[in-house]
């Protein structure tokens, strides 16, 4: 057998195994959304579809939010093919003011974004803006008006 002949039943045998079963992941709605306007302080929570659109099963490897500010519950770490799942994102923000940007990567085996990134955004609005964010009042007694 030549080193041609043998390259090219090579190629053959990958693209076949490649084209046999792949899992992709697309997000209903796209990977990008807002949260609005939120009171600091506030929880605010969007739930995301996760659709396999692929020919084999898709394994969520990982889900990792950019701070702890943001929580993930995933409903399924697999999904069959033409199957749904939902992921959860909760943002908290008590420690936020003004615009805010985070991420949660997801992790998995999908052929298309094996590691995709949903951005989301926020507006966390103050009631009462102090500045300097602490203030000291001078004879003043805990419990008395």
């Amino acid at each position: 057998m030549s080193i041609r002949t043998m390259f090219i039943s090579s190629a053959l045998v990958l693209s076949c195994g490649a084209a046999l079963g792949q899992a992709r992941l697309e997000i209903a709605g796209g990977a990008t959304f807002t949260l609005g306007s939120l009171a600091r302080g506030e929880t605010a929570e969007r739930q995301l579809v996760l659709r396999n659109t692929g020919s084999d099963t898709l394994v969520i490897k990982r889900v990792d939010a950019s701070c702890g500010c943001t929580g993930t519950v995933l409903t399924s770490p697999r999904i069959p093919p033409g199957g749904n799942g939902a992921l959860k994102i909760a943002f908290d923000s008590r420690n936020f003011s003004g615009a805010v940007h985070k991420t949660v990567t997801i992790s998995s085996n999908a052929a298309n974004s094996p590691e995709l990134v949903v951005n989301f955004t926020a507006d966390v609005i103050d009631e009462i803006i102090v500045t300097p964010p602490q203030f000291w009042i001078k004879d003043a007694e805990v419990g008395t008006p």
